[in-house]
């Protein structure tokens, strides 16, 4: 399972995903795509959700590396420029909701972040059951904001995108994050 293959049978897809729409997209074309087989693809990815959302975790990847260097505010406005410069990819799997689409990528990739920086920072006894709710409610919005932006053509400037998410996290969430990471101001 390297990198390497798993990126080329996801450059493959996303050439497919600008031919026809991602629920017509079968395995079997994926496979003649890339010249691979379908063993080969198997051994990649668990199954055809798992490729789409593939992309969107690589752009968080290199998000997340930013955000050690640059902060947090840089580090969600890199995230909404790299869909930006794959938007016809990221509108496509944004319509693609299923059980586990992308919709439900985000989510998850969202909760993920703010579970394990205040784990990281605070420990496992940090996340009370008002954080806790606190969480779901970001990754939700995070959510809606992120794919309503995809859906309407990506059209607001990503560095405004990311300080509307950060603005609309809860107080007390936002005090725990400001004080786990680097964090330019937004206000």
């Amino acid at each position: 399972m390297s990198k390497i293959t798993k990126t080329a049978i996801s450059d493959c897809f996303i050439k497919l995903c600008t031919q026809k729409p991602v629920r017509k997209i079968t395995v079997g074309e994926i496979i003649a795509e890339c010249g691979i087989s379908r063993q080969t693809f198997y051994n990649n990815f668990k199954d055809k959700y798992e490729l789409i959302n593939y992309k969107y975790s690589l752009d968080i990847e290199a998000a997340c590396a930013m955000k050690k260097e640059s902060g947090l505010l840089a580090s969600a406005q890199l995230l909404y420029e790299k869909c930006l410069e794959s938007e016809e990819y990221y509108r496509a799997i944004a319509e693609y909701d299923t059980q586990n689409g992308f919709p439900q990528c985000v989510y998850e990739c969202s909760k993920k972040y703010y579970y394990d920086t205040i784990v990281k920072y605070y420990g496992k006894g940090s996340l009370t059951p008002s954080i806790k709710l606190e969480i779901e409610f970001s990754a939700t919005g995070n959510q809606k904001i992120f794919l309503d932006w995809i859906k309407s053509g990506m059209n607001v400037e990503p560095q405004i995108m990311a300080k509307r998410i950060l603005k609309c996290l809860p107080i007390n969430l936002k005090a725990l994050i400001r004080n786990a990471t680097t964090w330019l101001n937004i206000e």
